[in-house]
């Protein structure tokens, strides 16, 4: 019985990420459309985010999955840091996500 390679785990982890993370963006660019006080260029930068962090993802996740088992250690090291921020990323901006709602709620309560 062969044991599956931690790239192609690290592969999976993309992906998941990857489709995981497209709601959340969806969400922070609703409420920065929303908000009034909003540039164009920080909806430009969510737009790019939007668009571009999935492609990402997804593209590096299937290359571990397929071609993972060739990697030296040193970058399969360097795959798990990658995880470890994207992780971190992911986390953040849902606390933002969930810090900006309570926020607006509080406001609409006092008004």
């Amino acid at each position: 019985m062969s044991s599956i390679p931690l790239a192609a785990v690290i592969g999976i982890a993309y992906i998941l990420f990857g489709f995981l993370y497209v709601p959340i963006l969806i969400a922070q660019l609703i409420t920065v459309i929303r908000n009034s006080q909003t540039t164009v260029i920080e909806i430009a930068f969510r737009l790019t985010q939007f668009f571009v962090a999935p492609v990402i993802l997804l593209l590096s996740g299937g290359i571990l999955i397929f071609q993972g088992w060739r990697l030296d250690p040193m970058l399969v090291f360097q795959q798990i840091l990658l995880l470890y921020l994207m992780a971190f990323l992911v986390v953040r901006d849902i606390q933002r996500l969930q810090t900006k709602s309570k926020v607006r709620t509080i406001r609409l309560k006092t008004k």
